[in-house]
């Protein structure tokens, strides 16, 4: 289904593509709002590179925890068990 989706929109809808900072792109995070019209998830950094334990993917980060940026409430694998 995705590949077809993805053939169909010539490339419109390729959900990596729009998740990813990938430098040969011609948005990242940088310019998702103004090229795709997507918000940026806050108390995330834009890939630098490409991260082996996603794949390879290019994909934000979420910063550490701060007073600004709380811990993430779904790491608690206790109470959300995935």
């Amino acid at each position: 289904m995705w590949d077809g989706l993805t053939v169909t929109t010539f490339g419109g809808l390729d959900f990596l593509k729009t998740l990813s900072s990938h430098a040969g792109l011609k948005f990242s995070r940088d310019n998702r709002w103004n090229y795709l019209g997507l918000v940026n998830e806050p108390c995330f950094e834009k890939a630098t590179g490409p991260d082996p334990e996603r794949w390879g993917l290019w994909l934000d980060k979420r910063v550490a925890p701060s007073a600004e940026c709380p811990a993430d409430p779904y790491e608690n694998e206790t109470k959300y068990p995935a």
